[in-house]
């Protein structure tokens, strides 16, 4: 029994994620039911996924340890549950590598009555950088709109670092800023957008 298995035989209502393989990733919360020498039996989400014999699934098993992560296929499946194979290998990623991921979301940066457009190199819940060509004061009070597909969200900001560029072919500054008045709804959204990036990405 190896320690994703002594996990799941311990903590029965674990929380973890089918990532489906069609052209839409479908993201969805369910619970492991049951542990077998052969196969894994997990309960079957309740909504309008369909899900299917022989269809190639990513699971994420959310843990104290970490994120456990694997590719497998489901084998049978009725209204309640599915099974699926064992994986004949997982990766645990630690939470703190998934708080910020590689993302370009466009911006709108206010200050000093101006108005530029950008878009991140880097997000988190609690930062961002991104890169220009022109010299923003650190002093100015800055407000930024984040663009996201299902959501806008403001924030002032605080510009923390500012590197210059040696590469030619990137813009002159690199800015690393602090967002400074999100509420927590907006916060859990980058978190969980960055989480799903970051999983999605992990090679196995």
């Amino acid at each position: 029994m190896n320690i994703l298995e002594k996990y799941l035989e311990n903590n029965r209502k674990v929380e973890i994620e089918l990532v489906t393989e069609d052209k839409v990733i479908q993201t969805e919360r369910t619970g492991f039911y049951k542990v077998t020498p052969e196969k894994y039996i997990i309960y079957k989400p309740q909504n309008k996924t369909k899900y299917k014999e022989n269809q190639n699934v990513k699971i994420l098993v959310y843990s104290d340890a970490g994120i456990f992560v694997f590719k497998t296929k489901i084998i049978s499946l009725n209204s309640k549950l599915i099974e699926i194979n064992k994986p004949e290998n997982y990766k645990i990623v630690q939470r703190r590598e998934l708080l910020r991921a590689e993302l370009s979301i466009p911006f709108i940066l206010n200050a000093n009555g101006k108005r530029q457009r950008f878009n991140t190199k880097n997000i988190s819940g609690s930062g961002f950088s991104f890169y220009s060509n022109d010299i923003i004061n650190k002093e100015e009070d800055i407000e930024i709109q984040l663009n996201f597909r299902e959501r806008k969200i403001i924030s002032k900001i605080k510009i923390v670092e500012i590197r210059k560029n040696l590469k030619a072919d990137l813009p002159r500054y690199r800015y690393s800023v602090k967002l400074l008045s999100l509420n927590k709804a907006d916060e859990n959204y980058i978190i969980k957008l960055c989480i799903v990036n970051n999983i999605q990405n992990v090679n196995i």
